[in-house]
């Protein structure tokens, strides 16, 4: 996702005019380009943007156009003395008039006049910049709340199928005490034959359930997804919760992976981290 931002302030004298551009980053990443004089407001407008904007990789583009002319022209009298004695010099060396010597000429030799440009004082403009830059945050902020929505709305469904492929799973560890039985049984009979002992298998049908047992991934699982579920639908921040509860998810999936048998748990299993993968995508645009 990448959403804009633009802002404009200006007097009789300067035009500050400030745009925001915002890409998907886990973090807060702000990057900021100044023209020459207001490097030391960089700190001002970095702490600005940080209290309105959590995560995202932020770049930031201040213009600065001045209204009014700003150049000083200084002369030095001296030095076009200087360039004219130095002329009237040649001129008698080669029998020239002296007085054909062009005024034109010695303005126009170096150092005689000098332009200069008048630096911004930062500070005093240090209002028009930030009354830009609230405006371009507010421009940003509305058309990353604009795409979020879009994501959220793109989350619903995922949310519904996780929610279904975990219903499924339970459905499926109900009866998976039954298959670990009838397939250690199996087992049993076909490796043991007459020397088969009920009791035996029992006792190893009960160790290898309570090792395979994932009722309380399961539990933790739902509790995540019903977490999700509940705070989708909230004005606030999410994008770091939802990356909070997708860890717990992915967590508890991978050890039901680790001990469940099954393979209709383990296709399941698949689904969900496909289905994970996806809301991953979409939370990243979500501040």
């Amino acid at each position: 996702m990448t959403a804009y931002g633009r802002g404009e302030a200006s007097n009789k004298n300067i035009s500050v005019t400030i745009e925001l551009r915002s890409s998907v980053h886990r973090f807060r990443e702000v990057q900021i380009r100044v023209p020459k004089g207001y490097l030391s407001l960089e700190p001002r407008i970095r702490k600005t943007i940080s209290q309105s904007i959590a995560r995202g990789r932020i770049e930031v583009f201040v213009h600065r156009i001045t209204l009014d002319s700003t150049h000083q022209i200084s002369a030095d009298p001296l030095l076009g003395e200087r360039y004219l004695l130095a002329m009237q010099h040649v001129a008698k060396r080669i029998q020239r008039e002296e007085e054909a010597i062009p005024f034109s000429s010695i303005i126009d030799k170096p150092g005689v006049l000098v332009i200069k440009e008048e630096l911004p004082n930062a500070n005093l403009e240090w209002v028009l910049v930030e009354t830009a830059l609230e405006a371009a945050i507010d421009h940003l902020q509305n058309h990353r709340a604009a795409l979020g929505q879009e994501s959220k709305d793109r989350l619903v469904p995922l949310i519904d199928l996780l929610q279904q492929k975990r219903s499924q799973i339970e459905e499926q560890n109900e009866h998976i005490s039954i298959y670990l039985f009838e397939r250690l049984e199996t087992k049993l009979k076909r490796l043991l034959g007459a020397q088969y002992n009920p009791k035996r298998l029992a006792q190893e049908a009960a160790v290898l359930v309570d090792k395979s047992d994932v009722s309380q991934e399961l539990l933790k699982f739902r509790s995540a997804c019903d977490r999700l579920s509940g705070i989708i639908e909230r004005i606030e921040p999410l994008g770091r919760k939802i990356d909070f509860i997708l860890q717990d998810l992915s967590r508890e999936i991978n050890i039901v992976a680790s001990k469940t048998p099954k393979h209709e748990i383990s296709s399941l299993i698949v689904d969900i981290k496909t289905v994970l993968e996806q809301i991953r995508e979409e939370a990243v645009d979500i501040e």
